[in-house]
């Protein structure tokens, strides 16, 4: 497994426990002896908005991420069936060179 590999997949953890962290806390936030305090309401809102807003980018970029591994990982097949391509082609202009040249 390559680092990006890695690094994706430990995102993507990390990602998933980070929502199952906001959902515990979203089911936390019932109303109690803090939920009748509008502040304390307010305050919990907004922490949960912003939490909210946290996840759904941290989602677009374990996307993005995800998307440039794939297309990194095509190009790498793609250069290295390319160099083994080109690879073969100059072996057999040296050999040509080489029948060429009596060696």
């Amino acid at each position: 497994m390559s680092q990006m590999e890695a690094a994706q997949r430990h995102l993507s953890r990390a990602l998933r426990r980070l929502e199952a962290a906001l959902e515990h806390r979203l089911a936390g936030t019932a109303p109690g002896p803090a939920g009748s305090d509008p502040r304390a309401l307010s305050a919990i809102s907004a922490e949960r908005d912003e939490l909210a807003r946290n996840v759904a980018v941290l989602h677009e970029q374990c996307e993005r991420l995800s998307v440039a591994l794939n297309e990194a990982q095509h190009d790498a097949r793609t250069l290295r069936e390319m160099n083994g391509h080109i690879g073969r082609r100059l072996e057999g202009s040296i050999a040509e060179l080489d029948g060429m040249l009596g060696s």
